[in-house]
Protein backbone atom coordinates (compact mmCIF):
# COMPACT_ATOMS: atom_id res chain seq x y z
CA UNK A 1 0.00 0.00 0.00
CA UNK A 2 1.27 3.47 -0.88
CA UNK A 3 2.06 5.72 2.04
CA UNK A 4 0.39 9.05 1.18
CA UNK A 5 2.91 10.90 3.34
CA UNK A 6 5.67 9.78 0.96
CA UNK A 7 4.00 11.35 -2.12
CA UNK A 8 5.53 14.75 -2.94
CA UNK A 9 3.20 17.57 -2.07
CA UNK A 10 3.44 19.03 -5.59
CA UNK A 11 1.92 15.82 -6.98
CA UNK A 12 -0.92 15.96 -4.48
CA UNK A 13 -1.59 19.55 -5.51
CA UNK A 14 -1.63 18.64 -9.20
CA UNK A 15 -3.96 15.68 -8.71
CA UNK A 16 -6.26 17.74 -6.52
CA UNK A 17 -6.34 20.54 -9.06
CA UNK A 18 -7.25 18.17 -11.91
CA UNK A 19 -10.04 16.51 -9.91
CA UNK A 20 -11.37 19.86 -8.71
CA UNK A 21 -11.25 21.37 -12.21
CA UNK A 22 -13.35 18.51 -13.60
CA UNK A 23 -16.11 19.03 -11.09
CA UNK A 24 -15.96 22.80 -11.29
CA UNK A 25 -16.16 23.01 -15.11
CA UNK A 26 -18.83 20.38 -15.76
CA UNK A 27 -22.48 21.25 -15.27
CA UNK A 28 -23.84 17.83 -14.39
CA UNK A 29 -27.45 18.97 -14.72
CA UNK A 30 -26.79 19.85 -18.35
CA UNK A 31 -24.96 16.56 -18.81
CA UNK A 32 -28.12 14.75 -17.70
CA UNK A 33 -30.20 16.83 -20.14
CA UNK A 34 -27.89 15.92 -23.02
CA UNK A 35 -28.02 12.25 -22.03
CA UNK A 36 -31.78 12.44 -22.62
CA UNK A 37 -30.91 13.25 -26.26
CA UNK A 38 -28.71 10.17 -26.57
CA UNK A 39 -25.33 11.64 -25.57
CA UNK A 40 -22.97 9.48 -23.52
CA UNK A 41 -21.56 11.13 -20.38
CA UNK A 42 -18.17 11.91 -21.95
CA UNK A 43 -19.83 13.16 -25.14
CA UNK A 44 -21.97 15.53 -23.09
CA UNK A 45 -18.96 16.83 -21.13
CA UNK A 46 -16.96 17.43 -24.31
CA UNK A 47 -19.91 19.14 -26.02
CA UNK A 48 -20.45 21.47 -23.04
CA UNK A 49 -16.75 22.30 -22.79
CA UNK A 50 -16.53 23.10 -26.51
CA UNK A 51 -19.75 25.12 -26.35
CA UNK A 52 -18.46 27.23 -23.45
CA UNK A 53 -15.01 27.75 -24.95
CA UNK A 54 -16.08 28.47 -28.50
CA UNK A 55 -13.64 27.56 -31.30
CA UNK A 56 -10.70 25.97 -29.46
CA UNK A 57 -7.83 23.54 -29.68
CA UNK A 58 -8.33 19.98 -28.53
CA UNK A 59 -5.90 20.62 -25.68
CA UNK A 60 -8.14 23.43 -24.38
CA UNK A 61 -11.25 21.25 -24.65
CA UNK A 62 -9.46 18.38 -22.89
CA UNK A 63 -8.35 20.71 -20.09
CA UNK A 64 -11.83 22.15 -19.72
CA UNK A 65 -13.78 18.89 -19.51
CA UNK A 66 -11.19 16.55 -17.97
CA UNK A 67 -11.76 13.78 -20.53
CA UNK A 68 -8.66 12.07 -21.96
CA UNK A 69 -7.36 13.86 -25.03
CA UNK A 70 -7.40 10.67 -27.15
CA UNK A 71 -11.06 10.17 -26.17
CA UNK A 72 -11.79 13.80 -27.05
CA UNK A 73 -10.38 13.26 -30.54
CA UNK A 74 -12.44 10.08 -31.03
CA UNK A 75 -15.66 11.69 -29.83
CA UNK A 76 -15.12 14.82 -31.90
CA UNK A 77 -14.75 12.70 -35.04
CA UNK A 78 -18.16 11.26 -34.18
CA UNK A 79 -19.51 14.80 -33.65
CA UNK A 80 -18.19 15.86 -37.07
CA UNK A 81 -19.71 12.83 -38.78
CA UNK A 82 -23.14 13.48 -37.21
CA UNK A 83 -23.06 17.25 -37.81
CA UNK A 84 -22.74 18.15 -34.12
CA UNK A 85 -19.15 19.41 -34.44
CA UNK A 86 -16.69 20.78 -37.00
CA UNK A 87 -13.00 21.52 -37.34
CA UNK A 88 -11.02 24.20 -39.19
CA UNK A 89 -7.32 24.92 -39.63
CA UNK A 90 -5.73 28.16 -38.48
CA UNK A 91 -1.97 28.83 -38.56
CA UNK A 92 -1.09 25.13 -38.59
CA UNK A 93 -3.45 24.47 -35.68
CA UNK A 94 -6.68 22.52 -35.77
CA UNK A 95 -9.60 24.37 -34.20
CA UNK A 96 -12.70 22.52 -33.03
CA UNK A 97 -16.23 23.80 -32.39
CA UNK A 98 -19.75 22.46 -31.84
CA UNK A 99 -23.16 23.58 -33.09
CA UNK A 100 -25.36 25.63 -30.73
CA UNK A 101 -28.05 23.79 -28.74
CA UNK A 102 -30.79 25.25 -30.98
CA UNK A 103 -29.34 23.22 -33.87
CA UNK A 104 -29.52 20.08 -31.74
CA UNK A 105 -33.23 20.70 -31.15
CA UNK A 106 -33.87 21.23 -34.88
CA UNK A 107 -31.92 18.08 -35.74
CA UNK A 108 -33.86 16.02 -33.21
CA UNK A 109 -37.20 17.35 -34.53
CA UNK A 110 -36.13 16.48 -38.07
CA UNK A 111 -35.16 12.94 -37.06
CA UNK A 112 -38.47 12.57 -35.23
CA UNK A 113 -40.42 13.70 -38.30
CA UNK A 114 -38.45 11.30 -40.52
CA UNK A 115 -39.28 8.44 -38.16
CA UNK A 116 -42.97 9.40 -37.98
CA UNK A 117 -43.13 9.52 -41.79
CA UNK A 118 -41.99 5.89 -41.85
CA UNK A 119 -44.57 4.68 -39.29
CA UNK A 120 -46.88 3.25 -42.01
CA UNK A 121 -44.02 0.98 -43.12
CA UNK A 122 -43.51 -0.25 -39.57
CA UNK A 123 -47.27 -0.74 -39.22
CA UNK A 124 -47.28 -2.76 -42.45
CA UNK A 125 -44.81 -5.18 -40.88
CA UNK A 126 -47.04 -5.53 -37.83
CA UNK A 127 -50.14 -6.06 -39.93
CA UNK A 128 -48.84 -9.47 -41.03
CA UNK A 129 -48.91 -10.69 -37.45
CA UNK A 130 -52.09 -12.09 -35.90
CA UNK A 131 -52.94 -9.68 -33.10
CA UNK A 132 -55.87 -8.61 -30.95
CA UNK A 133 -56.91 -4.95 -30.74
CA UNK A 134 -55.20 -3.08 -27.92
CA UNK A 135 -57.82 -1.24 -25.86
CA UNK A 136 -56.88 1.47 -23.36
CA UNK A 137 -59.21 3.44 -21.06
CA UNK A 138 -58.35 6.99 -19.96
CA UNK A 139 -60.35 8.52 -17.11
CA UNK A 140 -61.07 12.11 -16.11
CA UNK A 141 -60.28 15.46 -17.71
CA UNK A 142 -56.54 14.80 -17.72
CA UNK A 143 -57.08 11.42 -19.34
CA UNK A 144 -59.18 13.02 -22.09
CA UNK A 145 -56.54 15.74 -22.51
CA UNK A 146 -53.86 13.08 -22.96
CA UNK A 147 -55.93 11.35 -25.65
CA UNK A 148 -56.49 14.60 -27.57
CA UNK A 149 -52.76 15.33 -27.68
CA UNK A 150 -52.02 11.73 -28.70
CA UNK A 151 -53.90 12.61 -31.86
CA UNK A 152 -51.19 15.18 -32.66
CA UNK A 153 -48.31 12.74 -32.30
CA UNK A 154 -48.38 11.55 -35.92
CA UNK A 155 -46.43 12.99 -38.86
CA UNK A 156 -46.93 16.59 -39.95
CA UNK A 157 -49.61 17.16 -42.54
CA UNK A 158 -51.88 14.31 -41.48
CA UNK A 159 -55.67 14.32 -41.28
CA UNK A 160 -58.14 13.49 -38.50
CA UNK A 161 -61.72 12.42 -39.12
CA UNK A 162 -64.17 13.35 -36.36
CA UNK A 163 -67.81 12.49 -35.69
CA UNK A 164 -68.60 14.92 -32.91
CA UNK A 165 -71.10 15.14 -30.11
CA UNK A 166 -72.51 18.65 -29.41
CA UNK A 167 -69.98 18.90 -26.57
CA UNK A 168 -66.51 18.23 -27.90
CA UNK A 169 -62.95 19.32 -27.23
CA UNK A 170 -62.27 21.01 -23.90
CA UNK A 171 -64.84 22.92 -21.87
CA UNK A 172 -62.19 25.57 -21.17
CA UNK A 173 -61.66 28.03 -24.07
CA UNK A 174 -57.95 28.50 -23.24
CA UNK A 175 -57.40 24.73 -23.44
CA UNK A 176 -59.15 24.68 -26.82
CA UNK A 177 -56.98 27.50 -28.15
CA UNK A 178 -53.79 25.81 -26.97
CA UNK A 179 -54.84 22.50 -28.52
CA UNK A 180 -55.79 24.09 -31.86
CA UNK A 181 -52.52 26.05 -31.94
CA UNK A 182 -50.54 22.84 -31.45
CA UNK A 183 -52.56 21.09 -34.17
CA UNK A 184 -51.93 23.95 -36.60
CA UNK A 185 -48.24 23.84 -35.76
CA UNK A 186 -48.25 20.19 -36.84
CA UNK A 187 -50.32 21.10 -39.95
CA UNK A 188 -52.89 18.41 -39.08
CA UNK A 189 -56.21 19.09 -40.84
CA UNK A 190 -59.69 18.00 -39.75
CA UNK A 191 -62.81 16.76 -41.45
CA UNK A 192 -65.71 16.95 -39.04
CA UNK A 193 -69.35 15.86 -39.13
CA UNK A 194 -71.53 17.62 -36.55
CA UNK A 195 -75.20 17.78 -35.61
CA UNK A 196 -76.90 20.54 -37.61
CA UNK A 197 -77.34 23.29 -35.00
CA UNK A 198 -76.83 27.07 -34.91
CA UNK A 199 -74.18 26.66 -32.23
CA UNK A 200 -72.17 24.30 -34.42
CA UNK A 201 -72.65 26.55 -37.48
CA UNK A 202 -70.83 29.33 -35.58
CA UNK A 203 -67.59 27.35 -35.97
CA UNK A 204 -67.64 27.69 -39.77
CA UNK A 205 -66.14 31.18 -39.77
CA UNK A 206 -62.85 29.74 -38.46
CA UNK A 207 -62.75 26.62 -40.63
CA UNK A 208 -60.26 27.90 -43.18
CA UNK A 209 -57.73 29.40 -40.78
CA UNK A 210 -57.97 26.33 -38.49
CA UNK A 211 -57.42 23.80 -41.33
CA UNK A 212 -60.89 22.35 -40.91
CA UNK A 213 -63.74 21.24 -43.16
CA UNK A 214 -67.12 20.79 -41.50
CA UNK A 215 -70.35 19.20 -42.67
CA UNK A 216 -73.68 18.71 -40.89
CA UNK A 217 -76.38 16.10 -40.47
CA UNK A 218 -79.80 16.86 -39.02
CA UNK A 219 -79.73 16.62 -35.24
CA UNK A 220 -82.85 14.46 -35.46
CA UNK A 221 -80.85 11.80 -37.30
CA UNK A 222 -77.37 12.44 -35.89
CA UNK A 223 -76.81 13.37 -32.25
CA UNK A 224 -74.01 11.06 -31.05
CA UNK A 225 -73.51 10.68 -27.28
CA UNK A 226 -69.75 10.28 -27.77
CA UNK A 227 -67.12 11.92 -29.97
CA UNK A 228 -65.34 9.57 -32.40
CA UNK A 229 -61.86 10.33 -33.72
CA UNK A 230 -60.58 8.19 -36.60
CA UNK A 231 -56.87 7.72 -37.38
CA UNK A 232 -55.08 5.35 -39.78
CA UNK A 233 -54.38 2.77 -37.08
CA UNK A 234 -56.69 3.55 -34.17
CA UNK A 235 -60.09 4.79 -33.05
CA UNK A 236 -60.77 7.08 -30.11
CA UNK A 237 -64.15 7.37 -28.38
CA UNK A 238 -64.56 10.29 -25.95
CA UNK A 239 -67.54 10.52 -23.59
CA UNK A 240 -67.81 14.15 -22.49
CA UNK A 241 -71.24 14.05 -20.89
CA UNK A 242 -70.57 11.47 -18.19
CA UNK A 243 -70.11 12.49 -14.56
CA UNK A 244 -66.42 11.73 -15.04
CA UNK A 245 -65.36 12.15 -18.70
CA UNK A 246 -63.41 9.26 -20.16
CA UNK A 247 -61.90 8.12 -23.43
CA UNK A 248 -61.40 4.67 -24.95
CA UNK A 249 -58.64 4.11 -27.50
CA UNK A 250 -58.66 1.03 -29.76
CA UNK A 251 -55.38 0.36 -31.53
CA UNK A 252 -56.18 -1.72 -34.61
CA UNK A 253 -55.72 -0.91 -38.29
CA UNK A 254 -58.64 -3.06 -39.52
CA UNK A 255 -61.14 -1.48 -37.11
CA UNK A 256 -59.84 2.00 -37.97
CA UNK A 257 -60.31 1.29 -41.69
CA UNK A 258 -63.88 0.05 -41.12
CA UNK A 259 -64.73 3.26 -39.22
CA UNK A 260 -63.07 5.38 -41.90
CA UNK A 261 -65.28 3.82 -44.57
CA UNK A 262 -68.39 4.56 -42.49
CA UNK A 263 -67.21 8.17 -42.09
CA UNK A 264 -66.74 8.57 -45.85
CA UNK A 265 -70.31 7.40 -46.48
CA UNK A 266 -71.64 9.89 -43.93
CA UNK A 267 -69.43 12.62 -45.41
CA UNK A 268 -71.16 12.21 -48.77
CA UNK A 269 -74.59 12.36 -47.11
CA UNK A 270 -73.75 15.29 -44.80
CA UNK A 271 -74.76 18.83 -45.73
CA UNK A 272 -72.10 21.33 -46.71
CA UNK A 273 -72.97 24.87 -45.55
Amino acid sequence: MVNISQIPYSYVQTIGFVILSIYMTTDWKLVRKLKLLGFEANEARIYLAALELGPSSMWQIHQKCGVKRTTCYQIFEKFIESGVGSKTFESKHTIYSVVPPENLAVSIEHKKDEFLQSLPQFSALLSHLPSKPEITLYKGIEGVRQVYYQGLSGPKGGEQLILATPQFWFANAEDNEAYIAERLKKKISLRMILPDTKENHSMLKNDKKELRRTRFISKKDFDPPVETQIFPNRITYIAHSEREPFATVIENTAIAEAERQKFELLWEIAKKI
